[in-house]
């Protein structure tokens, strides 16, 4: 099994209630977010899948969200969501969405990491 990871850092604002610690004020991040693809033999070039593909389309699903204010874009309101506007819904969007353009036969999105902060990292990891 080989194993290929696409990192990409976006700043986004939102705003997140939280019943046990209060509602949380509208805040922002530095979210770093990692994709994870596999497959099981490579490409005739000897790839997994050509890194500049990879980042790319990490990229065209990250460039709408970053510096924007998560709680205002319709991507986390329509489609299969709604996705909370938390780091366990951006790595569920970004995941579903990625998944839609890079699966195939022989590559599949295995999972996606969020890290809102150093010390904190949330995964989702496709089913």
């Amino acid at each position: 099994m080989y194993w290929m990871s696409a990192e990409r850092m976006i700043c986004a604002s939102h705003v997140v209630s939280d019943a046990a610690e209060g509602r949380q004020g509208l805040h922002g991040h530095n979210w770093k977010v990692s994709a994870h693809v596999r497959a099981e033999r490579l490409d005739r070039s000897g790839q997994v899948l050509s890194p500049t593909v990879l980042e790319a389309e990490l990229w065209a699903i990250l460039d709408p969200i970053d510096h924007r204010h998560l709680n205002d874009l319709a991507s986390f309101h329509s489609g299969k969501g709604p996705f909370p506007t938390t780091a366990a819904g951006l790595a569920r969007l970004v995941g579903e969405q990625l998944a839609a353009r890079i699966n195939d036969d022989r590559v599949q999105l295995r999972r996606v990491d969020v890290r809102p902060r150093a010390g904190l990292l949330i995964s989702w990891e496709q089913p």
